[in-house]
């Protein structure tokens, strides 16, 4: 137990207290330097403070926050920032805020509009074909044609969208003939193959690039100009 009678002995006696550092005692007084001490503390808390509130690696403001933007969809947001300042995160810890967004958010972000594309499409289909229950129909067939008739490729290509089940659709129906194309513009599909290949172009499928669809729908029409 501390007797408080002597709690200052230490200091009394003439002798520099443990953990103080030395140029903080004035060995001629044997006494603590309380000018340099306050000096030295009044120092430190303007050198901190200016980092952010005296908490080190914390900008001195929102604004200041450093971010390297690894999305455009996740760029750097003032009230995100304003938040995390507030919070007390360091530059870094904010980084890794905005990278788990990348990381975990996007995905789930891509994979619901990958879903609300889909279900446009199936909607298209289910107005071109008549309702839900004859695109069922029409879809065991399609995909029971397309598997005896095309290269996987080229039936994913033309599976991924209701444009290009509608031209599946034609294919199956006319029974694969020669496309008749003896007349056909330069750039355009010669042969049944070409007119797969320009399908399979991810143009076509992934990018949807509204020039080349156009240049592959008037390809399924040059070919089979009874086929609505």
């Amino acid at each position: 137990m501390t007797n408080l009678l002597n709690s200052n002995r230490t200091a009394a006696s003439g002798r520099r207290p443990n953990g103080l550092p030395g140029k903080f005692w004035d060995e001629a007084s044997q006494s603590p330097r309380l000018e340099e001490l306050v000096r030295s503390y009044l120092e430190l808390e303007r050198r901190y403070g200016q980092e952010g509130g005296g908490i080190p690696g914390v900008p001195a403001s929102p604004e200041d926050y450093s971010i390297d933007e690894k999305h455009p969809m996740c760029g750097c947001d003032l009230e995100v920032n304003k938040r995390l300042h507030a919070a007390g995160f360091t530059n870094e810890q904010a980084q890794l805020v905005y990278d788990l967004a990348v990381e975990r958010l996007m995905p789930t972000l891509h994979g619901m509009a990958g879903e609300l594309n889909q279900q446009r499409h199936v909607e298209k289909l289910h107005q071109h074909f008549g309702g839900s229950d004859r695109w069922d129909e029409v879809k065991r067939q399609l995909d029971a044609w397309g598997k005896a008739n095309l290269s996987e490729e080229v039936l994913t290509a033309l599976g991924s969208s209701a444009e290009g089940i509608v031209a599946l659709e034609r294919m199956m129906r006319s029974g694969e003939p020669g496309l008749g194309l003896q007349s056909a513009p330069e750039n355009m599909p010669q042969t049944e193959a070409d007119l797969k290949q320009m399908v399979a172009d991810p143009r076509y499928w992934r990018q949807r690039d509204p020039a080349y669809m156009a240049r592959v729908n008037e390809a399924f029409k040059r070919a089979y100009p009874n086929k609505g």
